[in-house]
């Protein structure tokens, strides 16, 4: 039945009678059907037959009548409001619909007694899993790619008790994951064979997101963002592969290699990592060592690479040579000429590391502000000579939902600002100081979250001080900067800069109360229009 063009309609309610079918495909209809309207276009037509002579219905519409399809709509719509069991045919196994434009949130459903063992939905919208599935633990394939989810509830794979193989790929799913410290998301996926999460905009995963995954044998984390790899794998006895291929990682942490090669003992074990941006440091030799050593299988070996400190670039088939240059490289090395050429390098870095420091940042604002003038990716101004945003924001990653719960409600959606967001405006592929200093150019103001996190965050004091450098050397001396005390900050523990602001009265304390949010609100909309 693929490839048409179905309409929801009272025949499904009669689709559990059906005997003797085992497998289904229904995929694509390119037609996206709510169901909570499920019988309202049958009724219509219907209704327009009842009006009619019989002659101009068409053949294939009962003549019911409308009390009757009343009935029928409020029976269908009652099945999924108020999570009624889902009629379905109890010989079918397996289930195709990809491809159908669904475009919905799945929410709590619960199916008759069935035998589906394989479901395929890959291709649609369903945009939000929030579940729980129940009456499903027969089903051991499921394929839920490609359809734009980038939200999961801790309870939507409840049901899948004895699901084997799960692909989630081409999805959103990289900040609902990294949100899961404990695993709870696919922790009731105790029998997991095969997991494919690749194409999932995933930058991190915390050690216990797999924890409960005792049976997996194949892990596809392959075409993410991943720099680190936290996530703990020592309980997965039965591992076989785990594609990171194109991701960003730099090294393996010590505690994963020794984890790997455990499992190595007693099962055969390949890992991918091609396109990784390995480097040959002296704090990598001890890598580079495992992947001589190791009887781990490393699928297209000899196509990796690392960079040295100098920018060059060694590929892996000829590794031995790069562990000695770097243990040459790494070696002490004692006698007068040394002695003298230490001392040489200190005073002349003594020197030049004291001009550079203190005018650091200035060097660091007007080099990113050439580079992208270069490259032709900021420009500061609209034509109009508005700014593109009303507001950078700067806040640690702690601070991350303050940021996209609290203030996207009150200054975008409610006060019609635009903000300038990190993880939703920056330019994919662009380097990080790229994007911050081409951000804060393109915004009228700066806003700083302050909380403890802040102040120990890199990339915030790094987003503070170039900021401070916009207005001394591209507003004519006019502050951009607007500090907002989310979380209680010591005065000993901010820097001389911040104090200058503060004493100038260019900040604010969040009140954290109902009342005081009101008057909060308009005093940060007020200082973002000056």
């Amino acid at each position: 039945m693929a490839d048409n063009k179905f309409t929801m309609g009272w025949y499904v309610l009669q689709t559990e009678v059906i005997n003797g079918v085992k497998e289904f495909n229904g995929s694509f209809q390119h037609t996206a059907h709510n169901p909570y309207d499920l019988g309202k276009s049958l009724f219509e037509r219907v209704r327009g037959c009842d009006n009619q002579k019989r002659s101009n219905c068409e053949d294939n519409v009962p003549r019911y009548e409308t009390d009757q399809m009343l009935d029928l709509t409020a029976h269908l719509q009652k099945l999924l409001k108020q999570k009624l069991p889902i009629p379905i045919c109890k010989s079918v196994e397996k289930i195709h619909f990809s491809q159908c434009s669904l475009r919905y949130k799945l929410p709590k459903l619960t199916l008759f007694e069935n035998n589906i063992t394989y479901v395929d939905l890959s291709g649609n919208i369903l945009y939000d899993w929030e579940g729980p599935i129940l009456n499903v633990h027969k089903i051991r394939y499921l394929d839920l790619s490609n359809n734009y989810c980038s939200q999961v509830s801790d309870v939507f794979f409840q049901g899948f008790k004895n699901l084997q193989t799960l692909l989630v790929n081409s999805n959103i799913l990289g900040y609902t994951l990294n949100s899961d410290e404990d695993g709870r998301k696919l922790g009731h996926l105790k029998a997991l064979k095969q997991l494919d999460l690749s194409s999932n905009y995933i930058y991190s995963l915390s050690p216990r997101i797999f924890a409960e995954l005792q049976q997996l044998e194949h892990l596809n984390m392959s075409r993410n963002t991943l720099r680190e790899w936290y996530f703990d794998i020592k309980h997965m006895h039965h591992l076989k592969s785990v594609d990171l291929s194109y991701n960003q990682l730099v090294g393996i942490r010590e505690d994963i290699r020794h984890s790997l090669d455990r499992i190595s003992v007693n099962s055969n074990v390949t890992l991918d990592f091609t396109g990784n941006n390995f480097m040959c440091t002296c704090s990598d030799l001890e890598f580079m060592k495992w992947f001589l050593n190791s009887k781990l299988k490393f699928r297209n070996f000899e196509s990796y690479t690392c960079r040295f400190q100098n920018g060059t670039i060694f590929r892996f088939e000829s590794l031995k040579d790069i562990v000695v240059i770097i243990e040459r490289d790494c070696s002490s090395k004692v006698g007068l000429i040394a002695g003298l050429s230490a001392a040489i390098f200190v005073a002349i870095t003594v020197i030049t590391g004291g001009i550079v420091y203190r005018y650091r940042w200035k060097l660091r604002y007007l080099y990113y502000m050439t580079k992208s003038s270069y490259w032709g990716y900021s420009q500061s101004r609209q034509q109009d000579g508005e700014f593109e945003f009303d507001a950078f924001v700067s806040y640690a990653d702690s601070d991350r939902k303050f940021v996209t719960d609290d203030m996207l409600n009150n200054l975008e959606q409610d006060g019609g600002c635009r903000l300038c967001i990190h993880h939703r405006d920056f330019i994919p592929g662009l380097d990080i100081a790229d994007n911050i200093t081409s951000s804060i150019h393109k915004s009228n103001k700066t806003i700083l979250i302050l909380s403890p996190d802040f102040l120990k965050s890199y990339w915030c004091m790094f987003e503070f001080n170039m900021a401070r450098m916009e207005s001394i050397y591209s507003r004519d001396g006019r502050n951009v900067l607007f500090l907002v005390f989310y979380k209680n900050v010591s005065a000993k523990d901010l820097p001389l800069m911040m104090l200058d602001l503060i004493e100038s009265q260019s900040y604010i304390e969040y009140p954290n109360d109902p009342q005081g949010n009101i008057v909060f609100w308009d005093k940060v909309k007020e200082a973002m229009s000056m």
